[in-house]
């Protein structure tokens, strides 16, 4: 549902596996830092707004409310409540996102953020799934370039995309599984080698050499990249194209 009040919107995503039904929610965000700090009393638990009272840098004042708001959004469908607040998240050892309360079903997040842009994915623990958004900026070329094996940038060439976005799109594909299996930067990244990558009607595909239980959707959308992971045998009902339509009326 688009709310462009708010800038925000938010999709219940079905998902299937094996004779099984599974609920998630994806949320996309795209707000100024003023606009969060006016309302984030709104949206932030009061153990959060506590938290957020410490921090100094105005950088990391955006990259908490951004990823908050986001998560609380997607969060709201699976968990039934309409009262963002009333949901809280805390980080895990490793920096990762994790519902304390309430989480009647055990229902988990993924949250990422670049620029103005937020986006989460609120998923039952039992389906593991993850998001990552990045800008796509031609500056960052020879810092994403250095990252890829010679097989991955060759992946990019056959692409009909121009190269800074190609990039960007194996970098969030990476960072998506990073997310999921919570390692961050902490394992080496060609790790997370791509084994194939495909492009059809606005939507790439992605799978891996070394996991190969999982499996990437991305796209592009106005200057953004997203990816978003989840079981290899797994399907949603995502319209990728009416999707990446809504996101341009976020602007």
């Amino acid at each position: 549902m688009l709310d462009k009040k708010q800038y925000s919107l938010v999709e219940k995503v079905t998902l299937k596996r094996l004779g099984s039904s599974f609920t998630a929610s994806l949320c996309f965000s795209c707000n100024k830092l003023d606009i969060l700090k006016d309302s984030k009393e709104t949206f932030l638990h009061s153990e959060e707004l506590d938290y957020f009272k410490t921090l100094s840098f105005e950088k990391r004042h955006k990259s908490y409310l951004l990823g908050k708001f986001c998560a609380k959004k997607a969060l709201l469908l699976p968990l039934d409540k309409k009262v963002p607040s009333s949901i809280l998240i805390r980080s895990g050892v490793f920096g990762h996102p994790v519902v304390i309360y309430p989480d009647p079903e055990n229902h988990q997040i993924s949250i990422s953020h670049s620029g103005d842009w937020s986006a989460a994915i609120a998923y039952p623990a039992v389906h593991p799934m993850a998001v990552d958004i990045e800008t796509v900026d031609p500056g960052r070329l020879k810092t994403i370039e250095a990252m890829l094996t010679s097989s991955e940038k060759d992946m990019i060439k056959k692409l009909p995309v121009p190269e800074a976005a190609g990039y960007t799109i194996l970098w969030t594909i990476k960072e998506s599984l990073s997310k999921l299996l919570k390692t961050g930067r902490a394992a080496p990244f060609d790790i997370y080698e791509v084994k194939k990558l495909d492009y059809f009607e606005n939507c790439f595909t992605s799978s891996f050499i070394n996991f190969g239980q999982y499996k990437v959707t991305s796209f592009i959308f106005t200057n953004m990249a997203c990816s978003i992971i989840s079981p290899l045998e797994s399907e949603f009902d995502l319209d990728i194209q009416a999707l990446i339509e809504q996101l341009q009326e976020l602007i």
